[in-house]
């Protein structure tokens, strides 16, 4: 067993997913490996990653048309780490994400989340207010090294009640390390690891309600990346709104629940409520969604 795990699921952007993985294999350590699941409709990535001699890269092609949740949950399986952390495919992690998983094993830390201080505009980034101001960009913000602990259920029941409207400072897997134990944990209890369409949400109130506690630290581990064809590149250009069975993102789920209270009309907002409501009913206590709140 290695000390992390590194977890990329990724759909035809190949062009992207190469830099990514071409960055995280060139830290110089062994105590990692690097997942990527491929559910692409072309051999492109196959292609390049059967090129790369490195024992650290593991590579699977599904041939399946798979969900983002779906792609998720297969990718987990292929995990070997102590410690796990998922990103994107235009995203990259930094040598510290090492350095945090051996202070996690050595304080017996389950997850340690950050403050996001630092991200990567791709030269195809656009925003429909600056256009393409930040495209090929770094952008670091002010950052220190402190951390913040908090209380797993507290934050759950705080997010109940705020409807899931985003991660803040919830625990994450997504840019965020997690101890593997825990996520078997919340397989064995809930079915699997990722519920409904927003996997990152879902998997945050999961881990929120079954870690005592976590730290979130104000230190780069990761370098989120935000491209043209990417959910931050959609966010920015305000093209992640419309007719629920329209949006790309929605038609790739076979099969889903959407609560009857919530609009049938994809946007963040209703997107991370419904993941946020069929996660918490696989959760013994699933009770606090605020619809009055939700609705204003």
């Amino acid at each position: 067993m290695c000390l992390l795990s590194v977890v990329i699921a990724t759909h035809n952007r190949a062009g992207y997913a190469k830099k990514s993985i071409e960055s995280i294999l060139s830290i110089d350590v062994e105590e990692f490996q690097l997942i990527i699941h491929d559910t692409s409709d072309n051999n492109v990535l196959e292609e390049f990653c059967a090129e790369i001699q490195d024992a650290r890269l593991k590579y699977i092609h599904c041939n399946e048309l798979l969900s983002m949740t779906e792609n998720f949950n297969r990718a987990l399986e292929y995990v070997q780490g102590e410690y796990t952390i998922m990103i994107g495919d235009d995203d990259t992690i930094l040598s510290t994400a090492i350095k945090y998983c051996r202070y996690a094993k050595e304080k017996k830390i389950d997850v340690i989340s950050q403050k996001i201080s630092a991200e990567y505009c791709w030269p195809d980034f656009r925003s429909k207010i600056s256009g393409d101001f930040n495209a090929s960009s770094l952008i670091v913000n002010k950052f220190t090294s402190n951390q913040v602990t908090y209380e797993g259920r507290k934050q759950y029941y705080e997010a109940v009640k705020n409807c899931f409207q985003g991660t803040a400072s919830l625990p994450k897997l997504y840019h965020g390390i997690v101890k593997t134990s825990l996520l078997l944990k919340i397989k064995e209890n809930t079915g699997t690891y990722f519920h409904g369409v927003s996997p990152d949400i879902s998997i945050a109130l999961s881990l929120a309600y079954n870690c005592e506690r976590y730290i979130e630290v104000d230190y780069p581990i990761t370098l989120p990346g935000s491209s043209g064809g990417s959910n931050a590149g959609r966010s920015a250009m305000r093209t992640h709104v419309g007719k629920l069975d329209d949006d790309p993102h929605m038609k790739r789920f076979k099969s889903y629940v959407w609560p009857n209270l919530l609009p049938r009309y994809f946007s963040v907002e209703t997107v991370w409520a419904q993941a946020g409501l069929v996660t918490i009913q696989k959760i013994d206590n699933n009770k606090g969604f605020n619809f009055i709140k939700f609705y204003a």
